[in-house]
Formats: C-alpha cells, structure tokens, sequence
C-alpha cells in the first residue's frame, strides 16, 4: 500500500504541473486566478473552507485543524475537479470543459496535542482559449489568444491545541509551502490563405520559485451538551515572491512549424511578486439533535450552520518595463449547512439504512474577483451541494465525497458577457483500517 501511496504522488507532481481547471479570460490577468472550492466537502457547504475541523476530514485549508485529527489514523486526501462552462455573449454562446487532478495532501496526529500535515495542492492557475477572424478584402487574418499554468504549493503544515480542555480549546497552526511553476499568455496572429499559416506569435510568460506561508486558528466552545461553537481564522500576510518574466516575439512563414521561427524578440527579466494581506474568518454552530426515535431504533443528527467571510488585497509586481496589473480587492460571503442523520457511525451501524449513513451538505456563496470592467466588480456567485458517503468495509475513517456548483460570473453592468457553470468536486478521504498492521503503534513495557 506504501508504494502505491508514493505511485500516485509522483503522478499527480506531473499532472498537476500540466493540467488547468480554469476555463475563464480574465485569468490572464496578474498571477492567475487563485486556487478556490478545491475540496469537494468545502465546494459543496459554499466554499466555507477553514472551519472543518472533524477528526475525518483533513482541513489543509486551516492548518491550525491538524491538531484536531483522530489519533493513530493517517488520512490521505485526493482530490478531483471539473468544470463545464458556458459563455454567453450578444446572443452567441460557447460550451467548453476542463478537469484536473486537484490536490493529494497527508496529515496525522504525531501528539495528544500536536498534528501535521505535507502534500502538493494548486495555488494559482491560468486556463482560457479562443479565437476570431477578420476579413479585410485583400488579406483574412484570425487572431487566437490562449493562456495555461499552474503554480504549485508543495505544503508542511504544523498545529498545536495551546488549551486543551474537555469543553474548551484553541489550536494554532502554519503550512509553509514553496511555490513553483509557470503562467503564460500567447497571442497568435496569421494569414488565412490557402497553403499559407505566416504569422506572428507573442508570449509572455511568468514563473517563480519561492516561499510562501500562512497561519490559522480555531477556537471551539461546548456551550451545552448538545450545542457547539466554533470559530475559525487564516491569515496570509504581504508577502514577495522571487519570479521572472519573459516576453517574446516570433516571426514564422508557418506558425505550426518551429522550425520556420524567427525571433525577433526575447526578453526576461527578474523581479518581485507582491502578495497582498489575505485573510479569511469563519464561524461553525454545531446541534446534536436530541435522540429521535425511529421504529426499533434511535437515531442521533447532527446539523451544523457554516457562515464565512474572506477579503484579499491587490497583488503587483516589479517587473521592469512590464505595465502594472489592473487588480483590485476580493472579497467574499458563504453560507453552508451540512446534516448528518447519524453521527455516531459506528455504534449503530447494523441498524442503519443507506440514506441514514449519507453526509447531506448544501451551501450559497458570493464572491468579488480581482478583475473589473468600466471600475465594476466582476462578481463569481452560486448554490452549492454534495454528500459524502462513508466507506464502512473496515471501520476506517475513510468516505467518498462529492461537491457540485452551480455557478454565474457577471463582469460588469456596462459588459454583455456572462458565465454560466457546472463545477464537480470529486473527493476520496483514506484512512488505515483498526486492522492495518503497518500503522499499529506497538509499546513495550
């Protein structure tokens, strides 16, 4: 099981590194769009993603929930996203779908008091491609504009409950993560003549190969039995990051052909990213509902209410000769609602039935991007919903869960363009089973 663990890291550092979920112009702008809902529990309760801190879930959103795994179980999660989107614009429309392997992260409890967490997940991505074409009376010309790229955080996260007492406790945590990869926008322009492809190819491109980090806390109230409070924070600071930039031009009697390339330009030059403060605040009600009779058998739910608020500053760089980034601040508003019918799993499942041991989420967000037309906000905002399911085989805490999104991007009042989508979050939690003897903590007296 080890080696096929280490398979299927190495393959998702390869796939991860090539592949792109955003299908969305405006990702050409600045360092990408910003990796968001790329866990399938979070997309489906409105992207609230740093209050989860149940033993069964690795929260790699909140480092400070690592504390808060079960002990002696290690989790593995992967993740898998697509999206379906439609673009809509003066009575035309496109239909286009991307689909990556998002994530696969590793966390544990090495402490009473103490967990971590490692593994690779997206930070920023660029996706987009389309074309049109010209038609002069002499000459027809298409232009064809497309961007890719992925910066990847390669993630260790740290967390440690500095109060742990039975009603009350606080953890505090970090994930330090080394940022790599590259982003690149391509602008293609060429003859449309028989037997002829001449014409001209721009790319410009953005990498980095830094360090970046964050730090989060959760605080969690028992303030009766049966009702909890819990309320979460992650805050990333200012930060620069060490990149470069390469602009180039080429020239070509055959633009599919590189051997027919001439450049006329290739520039880099180094400089800085600057991250602007991001911080993201969560509040978590739990209600273990009093025990509901139901034929020969008591069922205990669980509700838990989910409300989030996050706000991001502009990021810039330093780039010399590279105009600045249009950005602005984002901001955004979530609400989820999960309802368990039975939380404690294991000591009635004989007696459950199938739709009794389901995981039900639902969830509303409203989300500002970084990105504007005529000084308005481009707005990303939609209903979310999912369930996991439990894998029962062997007592672990493993499931399998599922998060869908349907989504609505408006750029503006004064811009006729909109985005309609279809996002799926496909989830896979492992766990080791009581029965694993490679994971058994063996003690001698």
């Amino acid at each position: 099981m080890r080696h096929t663990f280490s398979i299927v890291f190495i393959g998702l550092i390869s796939f991860l590194s090539a592949q792109s979920v955003i299908n969305d112009p405006k990702s050409s702008y600045g360092f990408g769009e910003r990796s968001t809902g790329s866990h399938s529990i979070f997309s489906a309760l409105g992207r609230n993603e740093i209050q989860a801190t149940d033993s069964s879930i690795l929260n790699f959103k909140n480092p400070a929930s690592y504390s808060f795994l079960s002990p002696g179980s290690t989790l593995y999660n992967v993740e898998l996203q697509s999206r379906i989107a439609r673009f809509q614009q003066n009575g035309g429309s496109e239909i286009s779908g991307t689909a990556m392997a998002e994530n696969f992260v590793i966390g544990f409890k090495i402490h009473p008091k103490m967990g971590m967490a490692f593994g690779l997940k997206p930070f920023a991505t660029r996706g987009y491609g389309f074309s049109e074409r010209f038609y002069t009376g002499t000459d027809s010309l298409e232009y064809s504009y497309n961007g890719k790229g992925t910066i990847n955080s390669l993630f260790l996260g740290y967390a440690y409950q500095v109060v742990s007492k039975k009603n009350t406790q606080l953890s505090l945590g970090f994930n330090a993560s080394y940022l790599f990869g590259s982003l690149y926008n391509e602008r293609i322009a060429r003859l449309i003549q028989t037997n002829s492809n001449q014409g001209g190819i721009n790319r410009k491109y953005t990498w980095t190969r830094s360090f970046q980090y964050q730090f989060g806390a959760v605080f969690k109230q028992a303030v009766t039995q049966n009702h909890h409070l819990a309320l979460s924070g992650v805050l990333e600071p200012a930060q620069k990051l060490s990149a470069s930039y390469r602009n180039e031009f080429i020239s070509a009697t055959d633009i599919f052909t590189s051997s027919t390339y001439s450049t006329l330009v290739n520039e880099t030059t180094d400089g800085k990213i600057e991250l602007g403060l991001r911080y993201d605040i969560g509040l978590a009600y739990d209600w273990y509902v009093k025990a509901l009779p139901k034929g020969s058998k008591i069922l205990h739910p669980k509700i838990t209410v989910l409300l989030g608020y996050g706000k991001g500053g502009t990021d810039s760089h330093t780039f010399s000769g590279v105009a600045p980034w249009q950005l602005n601040e984002t901001s955004k508003l979530s609400f989820g609602v999960q309802f368990i019918p039975e939380y404690k799993l294991f000591e009635n499942l004989a007696t459950l039935k199938f739709f009794e041991k389901v995981q039900y989420r639902a969830g509303f967000f409203s989300q500002n991007l970084a990105y504007s037309i005529n000084n308005e906000p481009c707005v990303d905002q939609g209903i979310t919903f999912g369930f996991g399911l439990p894998i029962l085989s062997q007592q672990s805490l493993s499931s399998v869960n599922l998060g869908f999104t349907l989504g609505n991007r408006t750029f503006g009042t004064t811009s006729n363009i909109t985005q309609d989508y279809l996002g799926i979050n496909f989830g896979l939690i492992l766990a080791p089973s009581n029965f694993e003897k490679w994971f058994r903590k063996r003690k001698l007296d």
